[in-house]
């Protein structure tokens, strides 16, 4: 179950409902930020914050986009921990020997999610829906039939749209 970690907050959503659990967490950052619409506020952030997230202590929010990119990676981070646990137990893999009071701190992410495919340039202060953006342009993309494969599947090539650094 994905877990709402906020501060005494115990809600718990199954993951199949990350949307659920994304609009709900949008409740707590609008205690915190009134004017807070669609992943965006221009609300001034309160002094001394302290981000509210368990085992997190993050105190340096810039403006209120870096403190929604945050919380926002806070989600984020809960939904690939769970997929990363479920994956361990599914393969029978040895339990994470991580120091458990570091399994919130993240990154500082002092700039938007930017999509830097051909033409886009859209931004985005929540990771997950920047991926799911990303990865409907992969999706979209012209591939050139390249022949058989020699376990008989079709193989297909695809030129990268991606403007920034593309290896």
């Amino acid at each position: 179950m994905l877990e709402c970690e906020w501060g005494s907050c115990e809600e718990k959503f199954p993951l199949s409902d990350f949307h659920d659990f994304r609009e709900h967490f949008e409740g707590h950052l609008r205690g915190i930020l009134p004017g807070y619409q669609r992943g965006h506020s221009d609300d001034t952030i309160p002094d001394n914050f302290a981000c509210y997230w368990r085992d997190c202590g993050w105190d340096s929010p810039i403006d209120a986009g870096d403190l929604i990119r945050h919380v926002f990676f806070h989600a984020f981070h809960a939904r690939i921990k769970l997929e990363g646990y479920k994956k361990q137990q599914e393969m029978k893999l040895a339990p994470c020997t991580l120091d458990n009071q570091s399994r919130n701190l993240l990154p500082d992410i002092p700039e938007p999610f930017l999509c830097e495919w051909r033409e886009c340039s859209v931004e985005f202060n929540c990771p997950t829906l920047y991926y799911r953006h990303v990865d409907s342009h992969a999706w979209a993309v012209d591939k050139t039939f390249k022949g058989m494969g020699e376990n008989g599947k079709k193989k297909y090539s695809v030129t990268c749209q991606w403007e920034g650094t593309c290896k």
